[in-house]
């Protein structure tokens, strides 16, 4: 019985490694720059907000974009009007 909750959790890290993998390969294969371009055509608002240098970013975007269907920049945008205004108290 233990077994089955090992295997369980392994499993999925195998299998939530292999986008990442393959978003690598094709850097090394496409270059940074044909990556850079799929993501502004995916999520031009992300684009912005990453500098083409930043490949580990880019590649994050591009994984989220595939992984889910949604952009980036909209995720963000729905997790800030669900986490509201940020307040910060100070006692003096």
């Amino acid at each position: 019985m233990s077994r089955a909750f090992v295997r369980c959790p392994l499993r999925r890290r195998e299998d939530a490694g292999r986008p990442a993998e393959q978003l690598a390969a094709e850097l090394a294969e496409k270059g940074p720059e044909a990556m850079y371009k799929e993501l502004q055509a995916a999520d031009p608002e992300a684009a912005a907000a990453i500098h083409p240098n930043n490949q580990v970013r880019v590649l994050r975007a591009l994984e989220h974009f595939r992984a889910t269907g949604k952009r980036l920049s909209e995720q963000k945008a729905q997790s800030l009007r669900r986490s509201g205004p940020i307040v910060r108290w100070c006692w003096v």
